[in-house]
């Protein structure tokens, strides 16, 4: 992954509210309120190669500009490789697994897997210096899966205090529990909880999330939905409808916010 950083300049925070890219949430405030400038001119932004941010999405926490789709509101730091759906609700304090430990390796510690760690390097230095010896050692690879993206579908509810480990996807129409650790895969419309996190039920019988999938709601314009009287709080008429308007619905296609047009200070790192 390669991962780049921009440096806020006020263009930068100019094209944000353009775009309607929010970076502060305004809660259960049901009424309008000002745009709120989290990121202040000269603090510096990280982001993946990849990274784009769609249009009428939240940003809340963190330095990261992961990216995200339409209606998407976020208020916790995810990890740099996420992608996201849109309509996607995130809550405080979710966060990606850390570094990964060598556990099939006889040792654990980073004596074994990283010679410039600050304890490690000052004792092998000292232990060359005294026997006059320069060490040949080999660092034990230690892969680490949970840098591999983390792929979130559209319509997904992820609760507070909890983790996700790389590498994995959520899928359309999923709920996470609170206080879970997402060590696999999750089904759409599945709702899972615990620590490991295990699939509890589906949100709706099989028959109507097969069709929530199908019609895929969240690709048409929502100004469409509301103006036809759509009803959200009931999935088995909203799909009726949907199948017997589906002609006078427009697509949806949100303008995307590229991090790239607007380095102003850049720096690379890969691996």
């Amino acid at each position: 992954m390669r991962v780049k950083s921009l440096r806020v300049t006020p263009p930068f925070l100019k094209a944000l509210k353009d775009f309607n890219i929010f970076q502060a949430r305004t809660g259960m405030n049901k009424k309008p309120a000002p745009y709120v400038n989290r990121w202040k001119v000269g603090d510096v932004l990280r982001f993946a190669e990849s990274a784009s941010v769609e249009e009428f999405s939240t940003l809340a926490r963190g330095d990261v500009l992961w990216s995200s789709g339409a209606f998407t509101s976020s208020a916790s730091a995810m990890p740099l490789v996420t992608r996201g759906g849109s309509y996607v609700c995130i809550a405080e304090n979710v966060r990606g697994m850390g570094f990964r430990h060598p556990i099939k390796c006889v040792g654990l510690s980073s004596a074994h897997f990283n010679f410039g760690r600050e304890n490690v390097n000052a004792y092998l230095r000292g232990y060359e210096a005294e026997h006059d010896v320069a060490l040949v050692k080999d660092e034990v690879p230690t892969p680490q899966p949970n840098r591999e993206p983390i792929v979130i579908g559209n319509d997904v509810w992820i609760g507070s205090d909890m983790q996700l480990a790389g590498g994995i996807t959520i899928g359309d129409g999923a709920v996470i529990a609170s206080r879970s650790l997402v060590l696999k895969d999750v089904a759409p419309y599945s709702v899972v909880a615990d620590t490991p996190a295990v699939h509890k039920k589906y949100r709706f019988a099989p028959g109507l999330y097969e069709a929530l999938q199908e019609i895929r709601w969240w690709e048409y314009e929502l100004g469409d939905f509301y103006g036809l009287g759509f009803d959200f709080s009931d999935p088995a008429s909203f799909v009726d409808k949907f199948q017997r308007y589906q002609s006078q619905l427009k697509s949806f296609t949100p303008r995307i916010f590229q991090p790239d047009q607007y380095i102003h200070s850049l720096k690379t790192q890969g691996k």
